[in-house]
């Protein structure tokens, strides 16, 4: 009979047997949850990078196009707001300058009509007067008009009538009756004239010159 080897046995391990009874058929194990393949690196979908990059180059492009836009339209804008400040700034120094106008001529009148009885002192104070008034509204930009001696032109004189000398010329300014003002190259105030028509007799005697010598 061979050696009976020692069994150590061990009282905390228990094995229980459960009876089934006859007909009853054992549980099925529940199926373990069929997780999908991972996907590899070479079955994995490519990004679409090169069409987001085209997409994101596209809309800087817009954007930047429309930053143009909307800077050209400012520049436009501050211009627009500028010529306008500029033109109402001018339009209300020629309303305060045509204001002054016929102070002016008043001194202008007063200095022509001086009377001879009044002494030295007083003619040189209105005559100090009136350049220092001359000459402050020339800083502001204040021309005379061209009158005496010149052509007529309607675009900066106003006719008052007909004089006839037939020593000057047809059209010529023979006598100013009120001054003429430009501001700015702008017309403020057209000058008052008389202009020259020659005699009948005179003209008539010119073109018969003129045609002997033609």
């Amino acid at each position: 009979m061979a050696d009976e080897k020692d069994i150590t046995t061990n009282d905390d391990i228990s094995i229980e047997f459960v009876e089934h009874p006859e007909g009853e058929s054992r549980p099925e194990p529940e199926p373990e949850p069929v997780m999908p393949p991972a996907r590899t690196a070479q079955g994995k979908k490519p990004e679409p990078e090169a069409e987001e990059d085209g997409e994101t180059a596209e809309k800087l492009r817009l954007a930047e196009d429309r930053l143009l836009r909307l800077r050209a339209d400012f520049e436009n804008y501050k211009k627009r707001v500028d010529r306008d400040n500029a033109e109402l700034q001018v339009r209300s120094q020629m309303e305060v300058l045509r204001k002054l106008l016929p102070f002016l001529d008043n001194m202008e009148r007063a200095f022509d009509n001086i009377p001879e009885q009044l002494g030295g002192s007083y003619i040189e104070g209105l005559e100090l007067s009136l350049k220092d008034l001359e000459n402050g509204m020339r800083t502001f930009g204040l021309e005379e008009v061209p009158a005496l001696g010149v052509q007529f032109d309607p675009a900066h004189h106003e006719s008052l009538g007909f004089e006839s000398d037939d020593e000057k010329e047809d059209n010529e300014v023979l006598k100013v009756w009120e001054k003429g003002y430009l501001f700015k190259g702008k017309l403020l105030r057209p000058a008052k004239v008389f202009i020259n028509r020659k005699s009948a007799a005179k003209t008539a005697s010119e073109n018969v010159k003129e045609n002997d010598n033609g």
